[in-house]
Order: C-alpha cells, then sequence, then structure tokens
C-alpha cells in the first residue's frame, strides 16, 4: 500500500524512483521507514508459505468436490443442456445425432511440428493455385491441445469448384463429399489427419468456422476456455464432444449479442 509498507510509483520513471530512495536514505524519515519495515514483516506473516499452501489446498479441495458433484448429477447437467440446445440450436444439435457414441475422442498436446507439416502443405497448394485464398484454422493453427487434425478451409466460387477439383485431388485424394456449394476431403498426409473444406466465402460452415477461429486469435482467455474444454473432454464420445463445443460456442455466441 503506498505509504503504508512501500511506494506506488509509475512505470519507468527514474526520477520517481531516485526521488524515494533519497527520502529511505534520509536519517529525517528513519521513524517512518521503520515502520514500514514492521508493516512489511505483519503483511509477510499473512502472506507466509504455510498461509498460502492451505489457500490453495482449500482452493483445490473445493474444485474437487465441484467436480464430483458435476459426476453426481451429471445425466441432469446433460439433459439440461441438450434441451437448451434443442431450443437454441436445433439445426446443430440433431446433427449432432450423426456421430458416434461409441467412439471416444482423444486430444493430444499442442505438436508444433504439426504446423511445419501444414506449411509444407499450404506450399505445395500455392505452388499449383497461387490465386486461391487458403484457410489454416483448428487447434493447431492456434496452438492449443486438440484431436491434432489439420483443418483447411479453401475460398472458392462453386462455378469454378471442377478447374481446381481434379489437381486438389492429387494432394487429398477422392473427395468424400461433393456438393453444389461444397466440396470436402478427409485423408491423412505424412501421419497427419486433414479436413479440407472447399466453398465460397459466404457458406455457412466455412463463415462460421473463421469467425470463431478469428475471435480465439484475438482473445487469449477464451481461447485458454476452450483449451480446458478440449482436454476435459478427452474419453468422451464424438457425440458429447460435438455438443460440448456446441454449447459453448453458444454461450459465445449469446454473450457477444
Amino acid at each position: 500500500k503506498d505509504g503504508t509498507n512501500g511506494f506506488c510509483l509509475p512505470v519507468y520513471d527514474s526520477k520517481k524512483v531516485a526521488e524515494k530512495i533519497s527520502w529511505i536514505i534520509d536519517r529525517k524519515n528513519a521513524s517512518r521507514v521503520e515502520q514500514m519495515k514492521k508493516e512489511n514483516i505483519l503483511l509477510g506473516k499473512d502472506q507466509s508459505w504455510k498461509e498460502v499452501a492451505g489457500k490453495m489446498d482449500g482452493f483445490y479441495r473445493d474444485c474437487i468436490e465441484s467436480v464430483n458433484f458435476m459426476y453426481k448429477y451429471s445425466f441432469c447437467f446433460s439433459f439440461w443442456r441438450d434441451t437448451i440446445l434443442l431450443i437454441r440450436e436445433p439445426k446443430d444439435y440433431l446433427y449432432s445425432f450423426s456421430h458416434s457414441r461409441h467412439n471416444t475422442v482423444k486430444i493430444d498436446l499442442f505438436d508444433p511440428n504439426l504446423r511445419a507439416k501444414a506449411q509444407i502443405i499450404l506450399s505445395e497448394i500455392f505452388k499449383k493455385f497461387p490465386e486461391l485464398k487458403v484457410n489454416f484454422i483448428g487447434s493447431v493453427a492456434l496452438g492449443i491441445s486438440g484431436r491434432n487434425d489439420l483443418d483447411f478451409y479453401i475460398e472458392c466460387e462453386p462455378k469454378k469448384f471442377n478447374h481446381y477439383k481434379n489437381s486438389l485431388s492429387v494432394i487429398f485424394g477422392e473427395p468424400i463429399k461433393q456438393r453444389a456449394t461444397f466440396i470436402e476431403w478427409n485423408c491423412s498426409i505424412n501421419d497427419c489427419h486433414l479436413d479440407v473444406l472447399m466453398a465460397e466465402a459466404s457458406n455457412r460452415i466455412l463463415k462460421d468456422a473463421m469467425v470463431k477461429f478469428k475471435i480465439f486469435q484475438n482473445n487469449p482467455i477464451l481461447l485458454c476456455e476452450y483449451e480446458l474444454l478440449k482436454k476435459m473432454s478427452n474419453g468422451v464420445s464424438v457425440r458429447e464432444y460435438s455438443r460440448r463445443r456446441i454449447a459453448f460456442f453458444n454461450i459465445l455466441s449469446q454473450s457477444n449479442s
């Protein structure tokens, strides 16, 4: 506290620092300096290792009790969450039934080597088509834990799909889906799983993904929360993981609206 157990000074203000040092050295202020020492000793007793460790122990015990409570009543939480999602995000929620409830999700720590592999793939695309706008997004691009797959979103007008499709298929293999508004590839290259979507910039899926990606890029706190959600989802079903992500992004959209 300024003037009680020390001084609060402006950052990088050497003149102010010099003034306070001179004040402390000056014998006229010896009694005040001695009082400040006593105040710091009292403060130190309240912030001892034993006190701090006790507070941290209490904090973690509270966290464990909260998690145990959530596990105990997980069915109630899931039912409440799913009901809200059915009302707020009916299309995405109903689509989550297409995901397996038997296959589980494996969340891995961020591997920086995957970014290097993504750059090689991007270079290969740009070598053939320098005019294409290719967005590298997802957990690897953000540098957080995830499923360690590489996500590429290619912006392209549907009338030009056929111009690029054959050459891109040499890199990614045959598309798993092709519709009038998008082409989707799902493949593995150099032990990396790739999800590739080619669509026009106004496509809902591409547009939503880019908006979310930019939000995480500009908000490190939200990014940490998103990574925590991923880590806590390790081992859950693919369907449950999908619903957790839908719920997270629904809360995000509600808070931004």
